[in-house]
C-alpha cells in the first residue's frame, strides 16, 4: 500500500482542499485529525454534484 499523495486535516475549509484535486490530479483526498487519526474521504465526485445541485437549487 502507498501513502497518498495528499490528506486533509478535519480543520481545513473547503476553499483549502479543493485546489488539491487539480494540483495532485487525484479523485479522493484521505481526511485526518490534527493527531493523525483517520475520519475518512472527501470525493471530488461527491462535491461537484453537490456543487452542481446547489447552482440549480438557485437558478430555480
Amino acid at each position: 500500500m502507498r501513502a497518498p499523495k495528499i490528506v486533509a486535516h478535519n480543520n481545513m475549509s473547503l476553499d483549502v482542499i479543493m485546489p488539491f484535486f487539480e494540483q495532485y490530479q487525484v479523485w479522493y483526498i484521505p481526511v485526518i485529525t490534527l493527531q493523525g487519526n483517520y475520519i475518512g474521504f472527501i470525493s471530488k465526485s461527491s462535491l461537484l454534484h453537490l456543487y452542481r445541485a446547489r447552482v440549480l437549487d438557485q437558478m430555480v
